[in-house]
């Protein structure tokens, strides 16, 4: 799969269950900042409301849940689950819609576990909800239940479940939500294509088309086209995968027009330099004698050779200074990251694994009942540090579908257009893998925080020597060796390392107009 432009967490938002006028008000107010990438002032407005002591325990719990859902958008899980934990442990003082807020509750925890790959735990908390309080949920949330499993028995092969659990989307979405609908068919166009049914593939794909025309949505236009596209490409129907490329670069045009411009601009520069540079060859030419133009260009490149010579000489010195300088202030704000990150962890064992060892040593006879349920607090402490430091799922996943996940959750929180064509065969060891997804993983984050794109794209592409990975996007770009240079300079330093360490090539270039990262890996030293 190509391109994974997941909507789903977008569909439903916060689903109303009583909230209060002024709940209300603050959730639409934060999602004009979210909106606006102000999540430091989401924050501190939905903490400043949390802490009034006039609020209902109610209101309180949905505000933890925005506060989960705004860490989320910048990918801080740590905070989403305190957040949701707080959320969990203000349900013991609620008097009304109790089990409908924890259904709630239940569903946030199992949706920020799939985020993070942990699938496992995910499908846990989601028989867990089907057990106890599936019911309480909204219809809008129930579609979004049915289409996260859907997808996880879809990257298990289970196309028959998938089917069912998405057909079951699709119903619930054409009642609360049928603006929304066109993802699920681009889902199931997916779907019908590894089940190599071409007449079904197509049927969705005109019912996607109907509803995205009817709320005049042209990006699930694009989405629906794309999947098609790539499940022709499936089934092997190659002259028609042909036909949709042209269908979908024709949808495309409005994001390339501005690139196609400016490059046009740049090949009029050039050919005018060139016409320019042969009309004075062709007047020194004729003013010179042909001895004496001989003679100039013999002198001219013996000095040529040496001011070449010389300025590599002076430039391999830079150079190496500027690596050796480079070094050190990386080494200087690792150690400080990592000092950073010892002390965060260090905290997040203090107040919660110390603490919770400190309960239970002092926990009264008359409660050893609660011992267990306080040992799976704990159990579940550790295991959110542990899966913090390590992404738990990359080995069983591997280096495509961890790239899928990241487009699927950086599509689910921000208003950026990121796809991904990768055509990758596992030519790398694991841990190569990794390295590699690291290097993605940074400069997608750099992309969300600073370029302020519309549209990004990540290709991998496996040749029988290399490992070929290209990111870039239409943003305002940066001064790159300014940059590099600066002490804030961690993400491109990391990412110069990790290159290195893979013995690979790493090339970056910025303008006003966008970003182009490009990686080459040997697969003969990492596989």
């Amino acid at each position: 799969m190509k391109l994974i432009v997941c909507f789903l967490f977008l569909i439903i938002g916060l689903t109303t269950h009583a909230q209060s006028s002024q709940v209300l008000e603050l959730e639409k107010k934060v999602k004009q900042l979210n909106d606006s990438n102000k999540y430091a002032v989401s924050i501190k407005a939905l903490l400043h409301y949390s802490e009034q002591k006039t609020i209902s325990a109610e209101d309180r719990v949905y505000v933890y849940i925005l506060i989960s859902q705004t860490h989320k958008r910048i990918f801080d899980y740590p905070k989403v689950f305190d957040a949701l934990s707080q959320a969990k442990n203000e349900l013991a003082n609620c008097k009304t819609n109790k089990k409908k807020l924890g259904a709630r509750v239940l569903l946030e925890f199992a949706l920020a576990y799939f985020d993070i790959l942990d699938y496992q735990q995910s499908s846990e908390i989601m028989t867990q909800l089907h057990n106890q309080g599936i019911e309480q949920l909204s219809g809008g949330e129930k579609a979004l239940v049915f289409m996260q499993e859907a997808y996880i028995v879809y990257i298990k092969n289970d196309f028959k479940k998938a089917e069912e659990l998405y057909t079951e989307a699709e119903r619930k979405m054409l009642e609360y939500s049928p603006r929304e609908l066109p993802i699920v068919y681009a889902k199931k166009i997916s779907l019908y294509a590894k089940m190599n049914n071409r007449e079904k593939m197509e049927e969705n794909y005109r019912l996607a088309v109907h509803y995205a025309n009817l709320y005049n949505v042209n990006k699930y236009n694009l989405y629906a086209c794309q999947m098609l596209r790539d499940g022709y490409f499936e089934i092997k129907e190659y002259q028609l995968a042909y036909r949709f490329f042209s269908t979908y670069d024709s949808l495309q045009t409005i994001y390339k027009a501005a690139d196609f411009k400016e490059n046009l601009k740049e090949l009029e520069i050039k050919y005018q330099s060139e016409k320019k540079a042969k009309e004075i060859g062709i007047k020194i030419s004729e003013i010179k004698g042909r001895n004496r133009l001989i003679a100039f260009l013999i002198a001219l490149v013996v000095g040529l050779l040496f001011a070449i010579l010389l300025r590599q000489n002076i430039q391999r010195r830079k150079v190496l200074l500027k690596e050796k300088l480079a070094t050190r202030r990386f080494a200087k704000v690792l150690i400080e990251n990592v000092e950073e990150e010892r002390r965060r962890i260090s905290v997040d064992l203090h107040d919660s694994v110390n603490n919770e060892l400190l309960i239970l040593r002092s926990l009264p006879q008359e409660n050893q009942h609660l011992l267990p349920q306080k040992i799976d607090k704990l159990i579940d402490q550790v295991r959110i540090i542990s899966r913090n430091l390590h992404p738990v799922m990359f080995d069983e996943l591997g280096l495509q579908n961890s790239v899928e996940q990241l487009v699927f959750q950086v599509q689910q929180y921000n208003k950026i257009i990121l796809n991904s064509e990768i055509t990758y065969n596992n030519g790398l060891n694991s841990k190569a893998a990794l390295q590699l997804f690291r290097i993605i993983q940074e400069a997608v984050n750099n992309i969300i925080k600073y370029s302020n794109a519309m549209a990004s794209l990540i290709r991998i592409e496996e040749l029988d020597e290399f490992v070929i990975v290209e990111i870039k996007d239409n943003g305002v770009g940066f001064d790159v060796h300014k940059k590099i240079e600066s002490s804030s300079s961690l993400g491109l330093l990391s990412m110069t390392e990790r290159t290195e360490i893979l013995n690979g090539t790493i090339k970056i270039e910025s303008t006003n107009k966008g970003t182009q990262i490009k990686l080459l890996i040997p697969k003969r030293i990492n596989s």
